[in-house]
């Protein structure tokens, strides 16, 4: 905060908003990495392929299956002819990922287009289903559908959400700029920018109380100190943004509170308080004075007799 104009009629005050659109751009860009993440999140499980395998029983050693790969966006249909279903295995890559194949006669059929990490234990179950059918000519039917994996589109959604609630805070995020004090006009113009818009709250110099650095108490315990314009309805209006503090009274801050005081020709409460303890002290003393009796008051006078000399000794 600093004065860039200041004559018998108007002072004007600028804000430093560096601190501000530092912490814009950084929780802008909190949003954006988010935005990111949960569109990725979202565009992989969109392609994310779920199978459903049936498979009826033609004769004892022959079976039939069709396979339906289900997603998002599309979904495919792979039929088995009789007699080429031999079973299934586990694959897994070098990374020790893994995903269920169906073996026929000329090739691999894979049930997923991803490998997972995680849920081994499942997939070998349905691995022994699957063999377990083909050998045993006495089960006429097998069927499995896998769940579709709705977790992951939560995931995605939260990460979205928590991505455009960090952009629209930025958006809308209010800092002050510029203070016009309008001596003519007994105004004062308060002027807060965000990236959207800007907007001027305008006061009269009479609902004004003081300018002062008031303090506060952050969540952490610690005593923090803001520059404000305190308002005789009890409201304190901020002159920087909020984030914005010192952890002890600043000289300069408390040089602008002074400025602006003498600007509006207001006394300030602290000197309001120290005037009346003077007229308390001054208005109390002659009482003080008529109740001491005749010998007491020549004892002080002798007293500050003696501490004359000691004085000009010293």
């Amino acid at each position: 905060m600093k004065i860039t104009e200041h004559t018998s009629t108007i002072l004007k005050l600028q804000a430093n908003n560096k601190s501000s659109r530092l912490s814009g751009l950084f929780s802008g860009s909190i949003g954006t990495f988010l935005l990111l993440v949960g569109g990725a999140i979202l565009l992989f499980t969109s392609k994310l392929e779920v199978p459903s395998l049936n498979c009826d029983r033609l004769e004892q050693t022959q079976v039939s299956c069709q396979l339906t790969l289900s997603s998002l966006l599309q979904k495919n249909t792979i039929s088995i002819p009789p007699g080429y279903l031999q079973g299934a295995e586990v694959e897994t890559d070098n990374g020790g990922d893994f995903r269920i194949v169906l073996i026929a006669k000329n090739k691999k059929i894979p049930l997923n287009n991803f490998y997972y990490s995680n849920g081994r234990a499942g997939a070998d179950i349905k691995v022994k289903q699957i063999n377990d059918f083909v050998s045993d000519s006495d089960q006429p039917l097998l069927t499995f559908k896998q769940g579709f994996p709705w977790s992951f589109y939560v995931y995605g959604s939260l990460f979205i959400l928590a991505g455009v609630w960090f952009i629209f805070s930025v958006l809308n995020t209010k800092w002050p700029t510029s203070y016009l004090f309008d001596k003519p006009l007994g105004r004062v113009y308060l002027t807060t920018r965000s990236f959207l818009r800007s907007e001027t709250l305008e006061k009269t110099f009479e609902e004004i109380k003081e300018a002062r650095v008031i303090e506060e108490v952050a969540s952490d315990k610690h005593k923090i100190y803001h520059l404000a314009l305190v308002l005789r309805s009890g409201e304190q209006i901020l002159l920087e943004p909020k984030f914005i503090y010192s952890l002890q009274p600043s000289a300069c801050d408390s040089e602008i509170a002074q400025t602006i005081n003498q600007f509006l020709e207001i006394e300030p409460e602290s000197s309001n308080s120290h005037s009346a303890r003077q007229n308390v002290v001054r208005t109390a003393l002659p009482t003080i004075v008529s109740i001491l009796t005749p010998d007491q008051l020549e004892q002080m006078q002798q007293m500050r007799q003696n501490r004359r000399p000691n004085r000009s000794q010293s």
